[in-house]
């Protein structure tokens, strides 16, 4: 048995950086690999779809490749992969030399399709490489007959693709046993793992510790660089293989690409396991779904899974955004109402100045104006999402389960909006009823709570600790448990979204700043 290490950082790692590795960079993670000894590089994606960048591994055409190449000699396999559907087969030329293979990954309603890429491509001189995504997504008989049709195809090499990180050790041993006694004995039987469930390692070791006869492939990318949680990282497989069979890889070339090349995009763009990466492995979902929900900051654990529970069958594998944040509104407008001192507040609400009062760091900095204010006017104070301890509010307004938690054990002047469950606060009103337009922060809970004193007849709202996300600063609270971590992209896109729907506000209500504001305009 002879194990062959391919290297997938320049196609899979491009889900972390936009595939711009910089021309420099990519010929140096190249003759890195090849200093190292790997047997196999992949050099990014084909892809019809996208423009050509100079520096960038996603090629629209075939002869882009060339480009990126390094001029010295080459010692490793070269090659290539196209997701089915994203690249016309016509495109690629007769195989002169310059990329040795092409790996083709499908989805299991495009089987016979895929068949027919690969046939074409073999007829055009490359080593082809059979990628069906989503292994454990098959029955059996399913799997069976899809390696009958692959061993009729007589390619280089048949994988188990663990897309999603969801594969365990069980299930890696039923998939190996079924390709190794039904594939032909001339294919090799190649793994791509995913991290997220902390798996590709272990599942690595499994593999490559098989006791068959037949050669295999295992992929893997330098610092585990991959989409999500990321892939089986080159540096830990390297190590194995060294003491399991004796394999010659140079470990040194692979932690000064590490060093030079890929730690400012890791510093960037963090990858690798997390909560929501965890969480989309245990429902068995597209990843980005988890992700979208962990982003709002506005559900547990617990029920960031039974939004995931509710995702249809056919949209499990492919990431619909505009799907997922359908069923997030529609179970965030579930729940009861309790309005029986909504009219209490009616009457009090129109004849007093409101102050609201949000958890931005201005509540510290600038407390000595609060007060000032409050001792001047005498307003109904709301605080938003938290407690303010500085004076004690006369309602706490809740659009949040995590910062509900945080606190109840002010129930009976709390606001909560109906997507909380709870009983005894003093009202549970509506959440679809507070929401706007701006998909950005359509259930922002300082934007929620103005809109609910507007509908209560308000005619003058204060707002103090509203300080909009500076994209310098560390933490912009004023409350030392209460952080949420937004990149800078994201910290500018809901300040323009707030901005935009205070100054909507502000034409049916006179909203004054009280404490200093990225909001303002």
């Amino acid at each position: 048995m002879t194990i062959r290490l391919l290297d997938c950082t320049l196609r899979d790692g491009g889900f972390c950086n936009d595939w711009m590795f910089g021309t420099e960079g990519i010929r140096k993670v190249i003759k890195g690999l090849m200093d190292a000894h790997v047997d196999v590089i992949e050099l990014g994606y084909l892809n019809n779809k996208v423009k050509r960048i100079e520096g960038c591994t996603r090629f629209p055409h075939f002869e882009d490749i060339k480009s990126a190449l390094p001029s010295t000699e080459r010692t490793s396999k070269y090659v290539m992969m196209f997701d089915h559907g994203s690249f016309d087969v016509n495109d690629i030329p007769e195989n002169d030399g310059t990329i040795d293979g092409i790996r083709v990954a499908f989805h299991k309603n495009a089987i016979d399709e895929a068949m027919r890429e690969c046939l074409e491509l073999k007829k055009k001189g490359y080593v082809v490489f059979v990628q069906p995504m989503l292994a454990i997504r098959y029955t059996d008989l399913e799997y069976i007959s899809l390696i009958s049709k692959v061993n009729e195809l007589d390619p280089e090499a048949f994988y188990i693709v663990d897309s999603y990180g969801t594969m365990k050790q069980k299930d890696l041993i039923r998939l190996f046993y079924l390709v190794d006694n039904n594939l032909s004995k001339s294919v090799k039987i190649g793994f791509h793992a995913h991290n997220y469930k902390q798996m590709a390692f272990a599942n690595a070791q499994t593999f490559v510790e098989f006791p068959t006869s037949r050669d295999l492939y295992v992929d893997s990318s330098i610092y585990g660089m991959g989409r999500g949680a990321g892939n089986l990282n080159t540096e830990l497989i390297i190590e194995h293989l060294n003491e399991l069979n004796g394999e010659s890889y140079y470990l040194k070339p692979v932690l000064n690409i590490m060093d030079n090349v890929l730690d400012k995009f890791f510093q960037k763009n963090h990858w690798g396991y997390s909560l929501a990466y965890y969480l989309s492995a245990m429902e068995e979902v597209h990843p980005h779904y988890a992700r979208q929900l962990k982003e709002k900051h506005t559900l547990p654990v617990e029920m960031i899974s039974d939004v995931l529970k509710m995702i249809e069958p056919e949209k499990q594998y492919t990431y619909d955004p505009e799907y997922m944040e359908q069923l997030y509104n529609s179970y965030m407008s579930m729940g009861k109402l309790f309005e029986n001192h909504i009219d209490d507040l009616r009457n009090i609400v129109p004849d007093r100045e409101i102050l609201l009062i949000a958890p931005g760091s201005s509540i510290k900095s600038e407390s000595k104006r609060i007060k000032q204010f409050i001792d001047d006017v005498h307003p109904l104070i709301i605080s938003v999402n938290f407690h303010y301890s500085e004076r004690e509010p006369d309602y706490i307004f809740v659009s949040n389960i995590i910062r509900f938690n945080e606190v109840k054990d002010y129930k009976g002047i709390c606001i909560a909006t109906s997507n909380i469950p709870t009983d005894n606060v003093y009202i549970q009103t509506s959440y679809s009823k507070l929401t706007n337009s701006n998909s950005v922060v359509k259930d922002n809970a300082g934007l929620m709570a103005i809109k609910f004193v507007i509908n209560l007849g308000a005619t003058v709202v204060n707002l103090a600790g509203f300080d909009g996300y500076d994209p310098v600063a560390i933490s912009d609270y004023g409350i030392d448990w209460y952080n949420d971590s937004l990149d800078v992209y994201k910290k500018d896109m809901i300040n323009h979204g707030m901005r935009d729907v205070i100054e909507r506000y502000g034409k049916e209500i006179k909203i004054n700043f009280i404490t200093s504001s990225l909001l303002r305009r």
